[in-house]
């Protein structure tokens, strides 16, 4: 649970221990707090004040890795199943990227051509290249990591302004919260075509006996 601080407990909610230092850097709140779903130790934080923190020992210690991001509100921030030192972060505001990807001992890059100039509020990583974020206008989804991104409304109203999208895995279900317009879900499937190889052994048979 997430204030200005982060609060763990271990008993399902009947008491808490605060983990950590102010996440913040002494203003606002949380806004985001998100647990890698296969490296269960990793944890991130996003704030109002544009922050990121990143503990690997599942809250004991936390890491600021808040340098090289814009300085405006973090929305959310979605952990990378596949890569426990990957991240991608959204922003909130107008006129500069909305999704930025951290990578250990490189930092933070902005990414995520093709999202909209509106706020994004939500994103999640589905896999390591299969994103989706949630924006003022809807749904986006990237097949490339969130290098690029395309519409997936699928049938979600024009103009929904999304604020939280949250996976099941075992299902392949996401569901997307919104404001105004209560929730929507959708059965996620593979992004793109899906090629299978198969291979079969013959003989070889001279066919022009030119020795190609």
């Amino acid at each position: 649970l997430g204030t200005h601080r982060v609060y763990r407990s271990d008993n399902r909610g009947t008491s808490w221990t605060q983990v950590g230092p102010d996440l913040t850097g002494g203003s606002g709140s949380l806004l985001a707090l998100e647990i890698n779903r296969v490296h269960n130790d990793v944890l991130y934080s996003g704030s109002e004040s544009g922050r990121v923190w990143r503990s690997a020992d599942a809250g004991l210690t936390w890491t600021d890795l808040s340098t090289g991001l814009p300085g405006r509100a973090v929305t959310d921030v979605g952990a990378d199943p596949g890569d426990p030192g990957r991240a991608l972060a959204t922003v909130g505001g107008f006129n500069g990227p909305h999704l930025y990807e951290w990578r250990s001992g490189i930092g933070w890059t902005a990414i995520g051509t093709g999202l909209p100039n509106v706020p994004a509020n939500t994103v999640i990583l589905l896999t390591s290249q299969d994103v989706l974020v949630g924006t003022d206008v809807g749904v986006f989804r990237s097949a490339d990591g969130g290098a690029t991104f395309v519409p997936y409304m699928n049938g979600l109203p024009e103009g929904l302004v999304v604020t939280d999208l949250k996976y099941n895995a075992t299902q392949s279900v996401v569901t997307a919260g919104t404001y105004g317009r209560g929730a929507w879900q959708v059965q996620v499937e593979s992004f793109g075509p899906i090629v299978v190889f198969d291979s079969l052994e013959l003989p070889y048979v001279e066919i022009d006996g030119d020795g190609d």
